[in-house]
């Protein structure tokens, strides 16, 4: 291969790089990080619909950054938000602690709680009516 092919692949390969490099980066540049989030829901007037009432959807910066949760991203535990879509869509699945919390939920599931919410009981508490 002479000299001008080569240099014509080298160039080749530089602009596919250069345009696949966006692609590959995408998720990063889009990851949602807690700053994100709090900027709506670090107002104490922010409400939302939950199960058809109207609740707050207020998170306190300070309460949170002082939690054990702290070093964690919102969307580490809020899974089907997707970080680059802002201001996001208003319907989400419940937080399932288990996913890393699955020695608490085997207990939950055992207790009077967990037999209730099993059975269908809409009043049965869940883990985030008292863990913030």
């Amino acid at each position: 291969m002479n000299d001008v092919m080569k240099t014509f692949h080298i160039g080749l390969k530089i602009i596919l790089i250069l345009l696949l490099l966006p692609l590959l980066t995408s998720s990063l540049l889009f990851a949602q990080e807690n700053d994100d989030c709090l900027m709506c829901h670090d107002d104490r007037d922010l409400r939302g619909k939950v199960n058809g009432r109207t609740r707050s959807l207020f998170i306190s910066s300070n309460t949170f950054n002082s939690s054990v949760h702290t070093e964690l991203e919102c969307t580490d535990c809020h899974e089907d938000i997707d970080g680059g879509d802002l201001p996001h869509r208003e319907v989400f699945k419940r937080v399932e602690c288990g996913n890393c919390h699955d020695d608490v939920m085997d207990l939950y599931k055992d207790c009077l709680h967990g037999q209730a919410k099993a059975k269908g009981d809409p009043l049965a508490p869940v883990c985030q009516d008292c863990h913030g």
